[in-house]
C-alpha cells in the first residue's frame, strides 16, 4: 500500500463535476484508491482549502466529498496529517520573499508552503503527491524523489512524473 498525499485542487475537482479537472481527479481516485486501495494522506491545510465557502454552498459537491470521505474512512485508507510542526515559520517565509528581487520571488500561499515543508520532511513517508498545480511542487517532489501525479496540460489526462 502506498501513501499518497493529495492537494486541495485534486479534492475540489473530485467533488465538483463542473471543475475542469473533474474527470482526471475521478480517474486518479478510481485507480489509486478504489481499485488499488492506497492510503490517502490529507494534511489539515488541504482540508481547510477543500471545505471552503464555495464547496459548502454546493450541496452536490459536499455530498460527493462526504461519499468519498466516508468510503476512505471505512476502508481505513484515510489519514489526516497534522501541520503543527510545519506552520511556525510560514508567515516569516512569506515576508522573506519580499527581500528577494521580484523575478526571484516564489509567490506561494501559506498552505502551499506548509505542504512543501511536509513533502520535504524525510521523516514523513509519502510515496506520491497528486496536484494540478505542478510548478509550485515539482521541485520539492523531485528533490524528495517522490512520484508526482498531475495532469497533462494539453490533454488534461492523468500523468505520472517519476524522478531518476
Amino acid at each position: 500500500m502506498r501513501r499518497i498525499c493529495v492537494d486541495a485542487c485534486f479534492l475540489i475537482a473530485l467533488c465538483n463535476e463542473n471543475d475542469q479537472y473533474h474527470e482526471v481527479a475521478a480517474d486518479y481516485y478510481g485507480q489509486l484508491f478504489e481499485i488499488n486501495r492506497n492510503r490517502m494522506v490529507v494534511p489539515w491545510p488541504i482540508l481547510y482549502e477543500t471545505v471552503r465557502t464555495g464547496t459548502v454552498k454546493s450541496p452536490s459537491s459536499m455530498r460527493r466529498l462526504e461519499s468519498h470521505w466516508k468510503k476512505m474512512a471505512r476502508w481505513n485508507l484515510l489519514e489526516l496529517l497534522s501541520d503543527c510542526r510545519y506552520r511556525e515559520r510560514v508567515i516569516q517565509d512569506c515576508f522573506d520573499e519580499l527581500q528577494k528581487p521580484r523575478n526571484h520571488q516564489r509567490n506561494l500561499s501559506a498552505v502551499d508552503r506548509v505542504i512543501r515543508n511536509i513533502l520535504s520532511d524525510s521523516s514523513v513517508h509519502i510515496d506520491a503527491f497528486i496536484t494540478f498545480n505542478v510548478p509550485d511542487f515539482a521541485d520539492v517532489c523531485k528533490r524528495s524523489r517522490m512520484e508526482l501525479l498531475c495532469k497533462d496540460a494539453p490533454t488534461r489526462a492523468a500523468t505520472r512524473v517519476q524522478w531518476l
